[in-house]
């Protein structure tokens, strides 16, 4: 089987899980296969589906449930990711370097490999003192794990870089970095900086999109949203206003689901009545899958723990 046979697969089995078709442990197979997978379009392509999985059905897992999973994500991707290491060699090829960032999100991000996030403290600390330090395809994924655990201190290091930003790239990198810390206080003035001129108006949507994808910081978001929308809604472009109306489905929960109707119900945005309606229809989706995942998820771990 090629690289390009191998990535259709994998979006195939997610595809036939989604659409109630196949089990979920077809996908979970071949994904068991994929560790020293030298291609990253094929690591990305299975990344997706098992942020999916890690938000949404692995949350709702007893303990050891949620650990076996993290067990097995690290069992398969991180000895790799040390065999590449966090610099990159002479002469290594782009592929490499994108198939490193790749393994990082996923052994750092997903599985939570305790080595792997002991060195993101490491590598952030050099990054915060020289940019040149960390390899550069690194830098995205490292600003956004090393804030999880970040406090007061690298916050506010995290919002001089921001000022003194040279590059959009660099301002996105780490406006996406404050959204991802879970300290209820710096949730709090994250969602705060956006009513101010500290955040331009056009990155006002992305960064409440991205604490909405935040586990810790997606209930803080949609009650800042609803409280401070008089203020808020005016810094919402009618282009932009679509877009938040689509990252709202992070928030999961039934009650969310009825809470957002009825708000913008209330406060109807013309302009995303569609985009409204897609939402709602998302957070039922998504709630089907979880029912099915969730214990689809449960019983192949627990197989494979089983002697």
């Amino acid at each position: 089987m090629n690289d390009d046979e191998r990535m259709g697969l994998v979006g195939h089995q997610w595809a036939g899980f989604r659409a109630d078709r196949a089990p979920l442990e077809h996908f979970l197979q071949l994904v068991d296969v994929l560790g020293d997978e030298s291609r990253p379009e094929v690591l990305e392509a299975a990344s997706g589906p098992l942020s999916w999985l890690t938000d949404q059905a692995v949350s709702r897992l007893k303990d050891r449930d949620a650990a076996a999973f993290r067990d097995w994500l690290r069992s398969r991707f991180e000895p790799t990711f040390l065999e590449l290491g966090w610099r990159a060699r002479r002469a290594e090829d782009d592929a490499t370097r994108v198939r490193r960032q790749a393994l990082l999100r996923i052994s750092a991000g997903l599985a939570e490999a305790p080595d792997v996030l002991a060195e993101v403290e490491v590598q952030i600390a050099r990054y915060l003192k020289d940019a040149k330090s960390v390899e550069a395809n690194l830098v995205g994924p490292l600003v956004e794990l090393a804030a999880r655990s970040g406090d007061n201190q690298r916050y506010e290091a995290y919002r001089r870089a921001l000022k003194r930003a040279r590059t959009p790239q660099e301002r996105n990198r780490f406006e996406a970095g404050l959204a991802s810390f879970r300290d209820p206080a710096l949730i709090e003035r994250t969602l705060e900086m956006v009513l101010g001129d500290e955040i331009p108006t056009q990155n006002v949507v992305p960064l409440l999109a991205r604490v909405l994808q935040n586990p810790q910081g997606r209930d803080a978001c949609w009650a800042f949203i609803q409280k401070r929308w008089s203020v808020l809604s005016p810094r919402i472009s009618t282009g932009l206003a679509s877009r938040l109306i689509q990252s709202l489905p992070a928030l999961q929960t039934a009650e969310r689901r009825r809470e957002v109707q009825a708000f913008f119900r209330a406060t109807p945005l013309p302009s995303a009545r569609r985009t409204l309606k897609q939402a709602l229809e998302q957070f039922r989706i998504h709630a089907a899958l979880r029912r099915r995942a969730a214990p689809e998820l449960r019983s192949w771990l627990r197989d494979r723990l089983s002697p």
